[in-house]
């Protein structure tokens, strides 16, 4: 300050110099602070969006009542998550059409098959067919005739997208989740349509969930080829608007 030497501790003390004032303090990232002091708050902080949605009992019961569904979303990584509690020790797997809110037409939609026959679940995706039940893996559009699968992404050929999956019975429901990475079904061009949910949910939400009881799937090359339900129920929530938030990093 030009008028007195080692006044303050954090200068370098005893050394006969007027060090100047102290450096400012490093900004932290996410605390909306402006630690450094130049007039700008987290600066090399990153901000992006997150939307949620939950939902409580409903539907149909046909492989065990329906206590709950959860959908999430991060555009930060790119991570979907869904989870569904039914009750019973039933359900060995379901399919879920996930998208931005409105009735999906035909391959307008990722279906995403869940198989729980295994200790690991197995998670693959097809485009919709808006056709029948449970057919997404073996005929791609609800045209005449029988066209080829729109095929998006499986964990048995990417081990990348699936981050983690479990069916779990705790003696009285069963818990299904999965988490995966929505990159490749984001990014899918369908082969039958122009429409695609890009990214998979944001503020607007459909999902349409099924889970299956006495359900066998068997696989080609990664991909589902036949698949058996005896037994499914149904859950549809559409045009509902999810809970945003801002995720800081």
């Amino acid at each position: 300050d030009g008028r007195d030497l080692d006044e303050r501790a954090l200068y370098p003390n005893c050394d006969g110099s007027d060090d100047g004032p102290p450096p400012p303090p490093a900004e932290v990232n996410c605390d909306g602070v402006d630690n450094d002091l130049d007039g700008t708050v987290d600066e090399g902080s990153s901000y992006t969006r997150a939307w949620s949605y939950s939902s409580g009992a409903g539907g149909s019961s046909g492989a065990g009542a329906i206590r709950s569904v959860r959908s999430d979303y991060s555009e930060y990584d790119s991570e979907y998550t869904f989870t569904a509690v039914i009750a019973g020790s039933a359900v060995n797997g379901a399919a879920i059409i996930v998208n931005q809110g409105g009735v999906p037409g035909s391959d307008e939609a990722p279906e995403i098959y869940v198989d729980c026959n295994s200790g690991s679940p197995i998670v693959s995706v097809y485009a919709y067919n808006a056709h029948n039940m449970f057919t997404a893996h073996s005929d791609g559009s609800n045209a005449a005739g029988t066209q080829a699968p729109d095929r998006v992404v499986s964990s048995l050929n990417d081990a990348d997208f699936l981050r983690s999956a479990a069916c779990s019975f705790d003696g009285t429901n069963t818990t299904m989740t999965l988490t995966v990475d929505a990159t490749e079904i984001n990014a899918h061009t369908p082969l039958y349509s122009s429409v695609w949910p890009r990214p998979i949910m944001d503020a607007d939400l459909g999902v349409w969930f099924y889970p299956m009881a006495g359900a066998r799937f068997t696989y080609t090359s990664g991909w589902v080829t036949g698949l058996t339900v005896p037994t499914y129920g149904g859950y549809d929530i559409h045009r509902v608007t999810t809970t945003e938030t801002t995720e800081c990093h």
